[in-house]
């Protein structure tokens, strides 16, 4: 083999080599996303999004406690280290199996994160019936209060602040505004019953009242 040959592909195995460290150096982070599709809730066996898989999926706001023992993909039931949140809104850990009691930490939407090792159940924003619920972040989770139907302005839903996501377990709907006026110019939104919202950008809301 003449040198012209051997220098040529002494720099094709070396770009091949390039090719493949670069596919090998994903993280831990990006594999674990790249596994979990959009509007699921994937499980790990390991940290940071390693070892053996499982996902949940339809979860709804509201909808009901999920278990923290999960069937694997190998099909062997286990206790999951990290999770991946791909879903529209923040999901709660529980240190108990029924969602009730302490919480074990909070996964914010499209987060992904190692779990306290007392995580045994997980459950989606819920609200009682008969309540409005008021969340201070967008993906129902942080500061959150409960309100009665009021056929009056109720500004500043929550401690004095505004709101970014709110939940109407009540039989009306409920008229949200970015004043504390609660007038027709400032209307964000209606939230039928059994509805709920999330204000994407911008200001939040201020004032509600049912209608």
């Amino acid at each position: 083999m003449n040198t012209k040959k051997l220098s040529r592909r002494i720099r094709v195995l070396a770009a091949a080599a390039v090719m493949i460290a670069g596919a090998m150096s994903a993280t831990p982070a990006q594999a674990a996303a790249e596994q979990c599709g959009e509007n699921r809730l994937c499980f790990f066996s390991g940290s940071n999004g390693q070892g053996l898989s499982a996902w949940v999926e339809n979860v709804t706001i509201g909808g009901d406690c999920i278990s923290g023992l999960v069937t694997w993909n190998d099909g062997s039931v286990g206790h999951p280290r990290s999770i991946n949140n791909n879903l529209p809104f923040a999901l709660k850990a529980y240190k108990s199996y029924d969602c009730s009691g302490s919480a074990a930490g909070t996964t914010p939407a499209g987060a992904e994160t190692n779990l306290d090792p007392s995580a045994w159940s997980f459950r989606p924003p819920v609200c009682p019936d008969g309540k409005v619920c008021f969340f201070s972040e967008r993906d129902y989770s942080g500061i959150s209060t409960e309100k009665s139907p009021d056929n009056f302005c109720d500004d500043r839903p929550i401690d004095n602040y505004d709101a970014y996501a709110v939940i109407n377990k009540t039989s009306r709907p409920i008229r949200v505004y970015n004043s504390v006026w609660c007038t027709g110019a400032y209307t964000l939104a209606d939230v039928p019953a059994g509805g709920n919202l999330s204000i994407s950008g911008g200001a939040g809301m201020s004032g509600w009242k049912s209608i």
